[in-house]
């Protein structure tokens, strides 16, 4: 098990690298997840997001980059498939946080 301090957002963080991936999170927005796409350069994310944030055409450009889109749109935590995604990703990345867009 590997153990290194990264920078995420500003803030030094110790991160275990027992399984690669560091952190997950869910995106609402395309701004959201360009934000998250630039980052995923240096920190191993993966990214769920709706399909209103990517095309089908633009998903498929963007395969190397750990970013997984649902069939489904979703704008915000009140949507009636937010509960169903967060139990899809949890299924994918058992006992990891996922970190959640924030709107406001």
């Amino acid at each position: 098990m590997i153990v290194a301090l990264v920078k995420i957002a500003g803030l030094l963080c110790e991160s275990t690298y027992f399984n690669y991936i560091l952190m997950v999170f869910l995106v609402f927005t395309r701004e959201g997840l360009d934000e998250l796409i630039l980052l995923n350069t240096t920190v191993a994310l993966v990214i769920w997001c709706g399909s209103n944030v990517l095309t089908e055409a633009e998903y498929a450009g963007l395969s190397a980059k750990n970013i997984s889109r649902f069939i489904y749109p979703l704008k915000s935590p009140a949507d009636t498939n937010f509960s169903s995604a967060l139990d899809t990703i949890s299924d994918h990345h058992p006992g990891k946080k996922i970190w959640i867009e924030n709107l406001s």
